[in-house]
């Protein structure tokens, strides 16, 4: 790879504007790792395919329904987001609810607070709904990022729909009765059969048999991809069969 730079500023020059009051323009840096400065420049890995994969829209901490270009508005309408970091103590950006939250709640503080996403962000889809009268926050589950009660009527709502982390984007696919290969303690991998699997707070509960043991883990865990493997993808020389 040539002309790589490694660097935490970025100068801009621009010449030649023309003496007009509604000049602009438009500027887009990608990179494999970027510095996020809204959460004392917590670093986050962000997949550089995704910064133009125009069909999912990049969340800030302060992004909502109304403010975010891309973001589908009619009743109904769903659309895919990533927010790159939970901004779970960003308070400032409050939001407003519980399962249905209101049009200018901080999207990714709410997904952070259903479990829909980890600190580490992830991509889910939300869907725009009708506004409701007043929006009520839940129990207070989570002592970092909750809700606030908004005791009057707003215009347009919308609700979260899981997919998962950036990890789990290219999850495998796993049922019920599977076998799976799985990272125990040890580290060793094992060949496992998953003996349920529970929707829990949004997210996948995967209850795993691993030697007689039952082990749970969840499908938005940052260790899911690396103690969970699809059959035979780990311990290669094991066939692949209905019992383990």
């Amino acid at each position: 790879m040539k002309n790589v730079v490694t660097t935490d500023t970025i100068r801009i020059d621009v010449n030649g504007v023309y003496n007009t009051s509604n000049n602009g323009f438009n500027i887009k840096i990608g990179g494999l790792k970027c510095v996020d400065t809204d959460e004392i420049k917590k670093e986050v890995d962000i997949e550089f395919s995704r910064l133009s994969d125009s069909k999912v829209i990049i969340l800030k901490c302060n992004s909502n329904v109304l403010n975010t270009m891309g973001i589908k508005t009619k009743i109904d309408d769903k659309t895919k987001v990533f927010c790159s970091h939970s901004c779970k103590n960003m308070s400032e950006y409050e939001f407003y609810g519980n399962d249905i939250f209101s049009g200018d709640s901080s999207i990714c503080r709410s997904a952070y607070y259903k479990n829909i996403i980890s600190e580490d962000g992830g991509e889910f889809i939300i869907q725009v709904l009708k506004g409701e009268k007043e929006y009520l926050k839940g129990a207070k589950s989570n002592p970092v990022c909750y809700p606030e009660d908004k005791n009057e009527p707003f215009s347009i709502s919308y609700k979260l729909i899981e997919l998962g982390n950036v990890k789990e984007i290219a999850m495998i696919d796993i049922k019920a009765n599977d076998e799976i290969d799985y990272k125990d303690d040890t580290l060793c991998w094992i060949r496992s059969k998953v003996e349920s699997i529970e929707n829990k707070n949004g997210s996948l509960l995967y209850n795993i048999n691993v030697n007689g043991k039952i082990v749970s883990i969840q499908s938005n865990d940052k260790d899911f991809h690396d103690k969970v493997g699809k059959c035979g993808s780990r311990t290669v020389n094991q066939p692949c069969t209905n019992e383990v």
